[in-house]
């Protein structure tokens, strides 16, 4: 059986310098919303799986410049 991709999906809104990270389709239907963080929002589905995260502030939680990939994936470790 071939495993399913499934592909994060990042989008950032500068207005309200706000990141949202998809781990599932964005459409899944969500359960709750609970801040683990303070700015930092886990979306769970009804199946209590972790749907996305909603990071507020990001630019100033993170350098201006683009950051390596490691520091990506650190940054990400660090709210899940």
């Amino acid at each position: 059986m071939a495993a399913t991709k499934k592909a994060v999906h990042l989008a950032y809104d500068p207005e309200p310098d706000l990141l949202n990270i998809d781990l599932q389709d964005p459409e899944t239907p969500l359960a709750y919303g609970e801040e683990v963080e303070s700015g930092v929002i886990a979306h769970y589905g009804v199946d209590g799986s972790l749907v996305s995260l909603e990071i507020h502030d990001v630019s100033k939680r993170y350098a201006a410049q683009p950051l390596q990939r490691n520091q990506q994936l650190d940054a990400l470790d660090q709210v899940l």
